[in-house]
This record gives C-alpha cells, structure tokens and sequence, in this order.
C-alpha cells in the first residue's frame, strides 16, 4: 500500500470515528434526553439551544481532534520520506559514500531475506 494510501485509510478512520462520536451525542441529546425530560414532566429545551450545546461541547472538540489526528498521521507517515529527502540534499562529492537512511521496516525484511 503506498504512503498516500495508508494516509487515506487512516484519516478516514479518524473522520469516521470522530462523526460516530457525534452521531451518539446528537442522537442521546435529541431523542434519549428529550424523552427522559417529557416522561418526568419537565419543560423541554429548545431545539435550538439543544443543537448549539452539542456543537459547542461535542462538534468543536471533534473538530479539534479530527484536525490533530490528522496533523499526528502525516507526521507519522511522511517521516521516513522527510528523512530520506534531508539525506539526500546533504549529499556531495566528498561523502557519496555514506549510505542514505532506511525505514526500519525495510532493515526488519533485510534481516528475514539473509536467513
């Protein structure tokens, strides 16, 4: 799978993940609690205020960690290529004998092939 591929999968993950989490508290704030506050015989919240305290308290944070997340999986994945490309512009013709850096997944399949 290709670098640009795990990114995809991973950042749909955590969009995914993040819209469930929403999905559950828009759906307790909206049906569970208004049914609780009808069955006791409390006055019921606007709609409106119902929906700006899921989006504030929930839909900002969300945001938040989808945007982190997000931040957190390119790092993870492009570290390897951001290595290699600061390796490479530091090559000269006095040191072309020093070898480039390689992810550790490809020492672990070198180390297995030699067996």
């Amino acid at each position: 799978m290709t670098i640009r591929g795990r990114l995809t999968a991973w950042y749909a993950g955590v969009l995914l993940a993040s819209i469930m989490l929403m999905a559950g508290v828009m759906y307790y704030e909206l049906v569970v609690e208004r049914q609780a506050t009808s069955a006791a015989g409390k006055p019921k919240e606007p709609m409106e205020e119902e929906v700006a305290e899921v989006i504030f308290f929930y839909g900002v944070p969300t945001a938040l960690f989808t945007i982190v997340g997000g931040w957190w999986l390119l790092r993870k994945a492009l570290g390897p290529l951001d290595r290699l490309t600061r390796a490479a512009e530091r090559i000269q013709a006095d040191n072309l004998h020093e070898p480039l850096p390689r992810p550790e997944t490809a020492m672990k399949w070198t180390g297995f092939l030699k067996c």
